[in-house]
């Protein structure tokens, strides 16, 4: 049985707003990577933060519970996790669990920072 690595990359846009950037699935075996990146992130500050799931082609209820806690976490401190670039098998996942209702969900890099003032 082969296991699919998740790359997971971090990059700074303009205004500092951390992007992830994800390849691979984010199931039960790749989700405690993006959990501790994403702890990482918000124990350094960061409140708004992007996740680029344009090259993820499946994400499973393990996955799902790491990004609705991220989305707990910052929420503590009135920040916002935006998912980008979901395709479409992922988003109809997202839309089935109703959390684009507390996600916000756009179609490119552009509209998520715009969304976040930066």
């Amino acid at each position: 049985m082969s296991q699919v690595d998740l790359q997971i990359n971090v990059n700074r846009e303009a205004g500092g707003v951390p992007v992830i950037k994800l390849e691979g699935e984010v199931d039960i075996y790749t989700c405690p990577q993006l959990k501790d990146t994403i702890i990482h992130l918000i124990d350094e500050g960061e409140y708004h933060i992007i996740i680029d799931m344009e090259k993820v082609p499946y994400i499973d209820s393990a996955g799902l519970g790491v990004l609705v806690g991220a989305r707990r976490r910052v929420g503590e401190h009135d920040g916002s996790i935006s998912i980008v670039n979901p395709n479409p098998s992922v988003y109809k996942v997202l839309e089935i669990t109703r959390l684009t209702k507390i996600f916000d969900v756009y179609q490119d890099r552009d509209a998520a920072l715009a969304a976040t003032g930066h």
